[in-house]
């Protein structure tokens, strides 16, 4: 079941909790508190809890295992389009790649990669979510 709340910053799917999930959860915790990180295993669970961002204040990573598994996120195109997405892909066959730009990703990464990729383009996401953040409560806007 995920686990998420109202002060989440990051939230993660992977069907699989495997190496490739702790790595990425590994990364996640170096750089947030372990309660801004919601983590799915469950697709369904995933989708209902990405309907529920709000502004773009949250990064989306998503860790795809297969064709089939993309074609069944591609089901959440809608909610995906307008947020800050990591996409994480099986493979680079030009098939998969088609497939995944639909979902708009910030970031496109694949599973044979080491992911400190992923660590340098969380760093600089998170960060520039935390100074939108910050200036929304003192009143001025980083627009």
């Amino acid at each position: 079941m995920g686990k998420t709340n109202e002060n989440t910053k990051l939230k993660f799917y992977s069907s699989e909790n495997d190496v490739h999930h702790e790595k990425i959860v590994n990364i996640a915790s170096t750089l947030l508190p372990n309660k801004q990180i919601g983590i799915f295993t469950n697709l369904k669970e995933f989708a209902v809890a990405i309907q529920k961002i709000y502004l773009d204040c949250e990064i989306i990573v998503i860790l795809v295992r297969n064709r089939d598994e993309l074609v069944q996120v591609l089901k959440q195109e809608a909610n995906l389009k307008e947020l800050s997405t990591i996409l994480i892909l099986p493979d680079s066959d030009s098939y998969t790649l088609h497939q995944a730009l639909k979902l708009y990703p910030r970031y496109l990464s694949y599973i044979q990669n080491d992911y400190q990729d992923i660590f340098f383009v969380l760093e600089k996401m998170i960060s520039k979510i935390e100074n939108r953040i910050k200036g929304e409560n003192s009143g001025r806007s980083n627009w």
